[in-house]
């Protein structure tokens, strides 16, 4: 599979800043709107700052409101051998942050008509073991029923060897002959449920996932630093994933990710995506509605509401981990704020999400929100 970039964007909130009392030269000149949230947004980027350097983060980040990024900075290293350091431009694997594209995929050619998400995956594959109970809505929802087990054995024999679409399809089989539940009753994530739908995006489109991702999705948005990564990748500033040591994590070959968590990006890229997406230029904001709104377990179509991360459910965001690398996405789909981070250093995954990704939505929640007002009404 290609390699994945994990990048975190993260769009603040205008925090709203503190009025000094003047006691003595009451004629004073108040800040204007402008000057109150230039040093706003410098308060906030100074708490996320101090934060990812207290937990020696190692990666990228991005913040953004309105469409407006006030904080974007690389920690770290890019390449732990040649102690190239991480900036706003590196690319990471962002592994299964690429669901939410996947799940856009979907959407459009439900959008074109080409697609329904009561479709049952035996139209695809006629074989396919409880087929005609499966639908798109349960793969794109993980309420399929199909565990990722025999998934997780292939890899562990054959992590280097090609994962064709004949194999990807063959496991799927195998993996639904014995159902972790009843399609549609509980939700249990599956990248082979996302390896399904990327092999139905090909049928449909009459072309390759990859090709219909980079066509309909990465070059509408714009984003020229991402792509479907390749296991020796060519392309410029490519960081390289390591162990929380540093040193080099064991090779997978880039086939095993594809349509559940192959693409690689940057956190401006991913804030390109976040933005083409709410602003309808992807998908109709209905669609979109559809997509954030919670099937189980907070889990939509390729998002997952905030409050599984115990924060607000007006943030949408989704997380991802592939060998040497983490990233996470999240919107704000009411205050229109990007967060997004990226690592190519190895953490456990929750601290990654709640500590970390979770601790800068925390100091920008925790701020005031329009710092032009608040200092207006001392």
């Amino acid at each position: 599979m290609k390699k994945i970039i994990a990048t975190l964007t993260i769009s603040a909130l205008a925090l709203g800043a503190i009025g000094v009392t003047q006691t003595i030269n009451v004629s004073a000149k108040a800040p204007t709107p402008s000057v109150v949230a230039d040093s706003h947004d410098k308060q906030i980027s100074k708490q996320i700052d101090e934060l990812l350097q207290s937990k020696k983060f190692n990666g990228t980040v991005l913040v953004a409101k309105d469409g407006k990024v006030f904080m974007s900075k690389g920690f770290g290293e890019s390449n732990f051998t040649t102690h190239t350091k991480n900036d706003s431009e590196t690319i990471f694997r962002i592994g299964s942050v690429s669901k939410s594209v996947t799940a856009v995929a979907v959407m459009q050619l439900v959008e074109q008509g080409k697609l329904n998400l009561d479709d049952p995956i035996n139209k695809f594959f006629p074989d396919f073991p409880s087929g005609d109970k499966i639908t798109v809505h349960q793969l794109l929802s993980h309420t399929s029923g199909i565990g990722d087990e025999a998934f997780l054995e292939e890899l562990g024999k054959e992590p280097a060897a090609y994962y064709s679409s004949a194999k990807m399809l063959e496991v799927g089989k195998r993996a639904a002959e014995k159902l972790n539940s009843d399609p549609g009753t509980k939700y249990s994530y599956s990248n082979i449920g996302y390896h399904l739908l990327g092999l139905i995006i090909e049928q449909v489109s009459h072309t390759t996932w990859d090709n219909y991702v980079n066509e309909h999705i990465i070059k509408p948005a714009n984003m020229t630093r991402s792509g479907v990564d390749i296991n020796e990748p060519i392309v410029r500033n490519h960081a390289v994933g390591g162990d929380p040591e540093g040193k080099p994590t064991p090779f997978m070959d880039m086939s095993y990710a594809e349509a559940a968590g192959g693409l690689y990006s940057t956190v401006g890229d991913l804030l390109k995506f976040d933005q083409a997406l709410t602003s309808e230029k992807l998908l109709s904001k209905k669609s979109f509605e559809k997509m954030t709104t919670p099937v189980q377990e907070s889990y939509g179509y390729g998002w997952v509401d905030g409050s599984k991360l115990k924060q607000s459910s007006d943030w949408k965001w989704h997380n991802g981990e592939i060998s040497g690398y983490l990233g996470f996405n999240a919107i704000n789909t009411k205050e229109n704020m990007e967060v997004i981070v990226l690592t190519n250093k190895e953490i456990d995954t929750k601290e990654f999400a709640l500590e970390i990704a979770g601790g800068v939505i925390d100091i920008l929640d925790k701020m005031p929100s329009d710092p032009g007002k608040a200092k207006n009404n001392d």
